[in-house]
């Protein structure tokens, strides 16, 4: 089985992006770890995880390149927010996305959604909102023999 991966820039940071909805394979821990490896793998500074469809709401799971999660990670939010633009999985200018931490609210701030707004709420009740810039790289199609080097 093959396995699709986007690669995305935002905040100097760049990000793999894994669609659920487009891959069924379940990545483990070594497997997150190999792929953001610079040397062997694709290189990254994380993996994001998603989209998580249920209802009206649209979910989202960060890990780093050591395989851990990292859902506390905003700068993953607006690389997410361009990938779900580009693939019309969000049409509208603003939205939530749910991660494990709670909602954000992201503002697309122009058509091509490279200049976002993360808006954040704290457990003490802070809002406080972010801009920056996000976009895509390339897409990775990797094989199944690659897969199997990783240990998949």
């Amino acid at each position: 089985m093959r396995l699709t991966l986007y690669k995305y820039h935002g905040q100097n940071k760049d990000y793999l992006v894994y669609d659920t909805i487009q891959n069924h394979k379940k990545l483990n821990e070594s497997m997150i770890r190999m792929l953001c490896d610079r040397n062997r793998g694709l290189g990254s500074d994380g993996l994001i995880t998603g989209p998580f469809l249920e209802d009206d709401t649209i979910g989202v799971q960060v890990y780093g390149p050591d395989g851990s999660e990292k859902n506390e990670d905003s700068k993953a939010f607006p690389v997410f927010a361009k990938y779900l633009k580009d693939n019309l999985y969000v049409t509208r200018e603003r939205f939530h996305l749910q991660t494990p931490e709670g909602a954000v609210t992201i503002h697309y701030d122009n058509e091509d959604a490279t200049d976002i707004t993360v808006t954040t709420k704290d457990a003490a009740g802070t809002v406080s909102s972010s801009s920056s810039r996000a976009t895509a790289i390339g897409t990775v199609i990797l094989s199944p023999e690659y897969l199997e080097s990783l240990g998949a």
